[in-house]
């Protein structure tokens, strides 16, 4: 992990609404209690049952929340993607995390004490509308995740992940729309997320990779097409409904 100063965070800050319209005072809290990380991909940011200390703001990458089963087993779920912030609830509520929050890919996070956010909670409704915002919108879709997963086959189930990560993180790499793209994750990563064994998603990939949908070489998947895949996710929850 690398960090870098202040000045870097800035130019990050400055693309956000709520920061550019805090007083002179707020932004240099702000800038003094923020840093930047460069984190490779699997590498802790916060372990289940500590209080947050900083609240974060993914710039790259993705970040993922994962618990362990009393028989052992490991789940996991997409947090953040480039753009949003997580941790906003165990915050505002002074409460410990439910579960450890890692890197799934490599990423760039930016961090900003707890302290700064409270204190920005209280005194600026742009920063307050905007953390309810991204508290409610990554609810949202892990609501609708969930109950998209409980009426969609396995193979739908694995599309719909692949699309949703090529998606939204080599987009904000690319600063566009894509259709394609190189996701750095292992079939164990996308097991973990979707809630299936790893034969069954090896099935699952296989079958895609037949349909010229995804290609897979070791410790990455290349999605040939979002749309394939958003198709055939598609044509079972319109079968389902």
């Amino acid at each position: 992990m690398s960090c870098t100063q202040t000045p870097t965070a800035e130019h990050a800050l400055q693309g956000y609404e709520w920061f550019r319209g805090l007083c002179a005072t707020q932004r240099s809290l702000v800038l003094s209690t923020s840093r930047l990380e460069r984190l490779a991909a699997k590498e802790l940011i916060g372990r289940r049952g500590d209080f947050p200390d900083t609240w974060t703001g993914v710039l790259s990458g993705i970040v993922k929340a994962s618990f362990h089963t009393v028989d052992g087993r490991t789940h996991s779920f997409v947090l953040a993607y480039p753009g949003e912030w997580i941790e906003e609830c165990d915050i505002i509520n002074a409460t410990c995390r439910m579960y450890d929050i890692a890197t799934l890919t490599q990423a760039t996070v930016l961090r900003i004490s707890a302290d700064t956010f409270r204190t920005l909670n209280s005194n600026s409704f742009e920063f307050a509308a905007f953390a309810m915002k991204a508290l409610t919108s990554r609810h949202m879709r892990l609501i609708v995740r969930s109950h998209v997963d409980r009426i969609s086959s396995k193979e739908a189930s694995v599309a719909k992940l692949l699309a949703e990560l090529t998606e939204f993180s080599c987009a904000a790499r690319q600063g566009a729309c894509v259709d394609s793209g190189e996701l750095f994750v292992t079939q164990e990563d996308v097991a973990e997320i979707v809630g299936l064994t790893r034969q069954t998603v090896n099935e699952a990939i296989n079958s895609l990779v037949e349909k010229k949908l995804i290609g897979k070489r070791r410790g990455r998947i290349t999605v040939q097409s979002i749309g394939g895949l958003r198709s055939s996710f598609s044509a079972v929850l319109a079968a389902a409904a």
